[in-house]
């Protein structure tokens, strides 16, 4: 997977966590006044859901954790598939490159990429 790919699908799973914690916002807001108010009934519904959340948002994060950790970062650097995107970038920008890799000319540095240690360097 390149990363362009796992990060659309990374957003979309923080998007839903983004969802959840406002849902969570709005049940704590409806538990404040619920019980400044006394009303213990809807306090109870609204524990009750905010247990509810807060349980599938654990869920959701430990998939999301699973989803992030399953990106293997070596491999994309070492494959060359992120000399790719970066060279496929740098095209569409206009921006003219010279040499192969893991050693770039971009004016007006020269860039190393350095596959082993996941880093890229001027």
């Amino acid at each position: 997977m390149n990363y362009e790919e796992f990060y659309s699908e990374l957003q979309v799973k923080e998007k839903y966590i983004k969802d959840s914690i406002t849902r969570q916002q709005n049940i704590f807001k409806s538990i404040s006044r619920n019980s400044a108010k006394g009303d213990l009934k809807n306090l109870s519904k609204d524990l009750a859901a905010m247990e509810t959340l807060i349980s599938d948002q654990m869920v959701y994060l430990n998939n999301l954790k699973e989803f992030a950790e399953s990106f293997d970062a070596q491999e994309y650097m070492q494959s060359g598939d992120f000399a790719k995107q970066m060279l496929s970038y740098c095209e569409s920008m206009g921006v003219d490159v010279k040499g192969d890799f893991p050693a770039y000319e971009i004016f007006p540095y020269k860039v190393k990429i350095d596959a082993d240690n996941q880093d890229v360097y001027k």
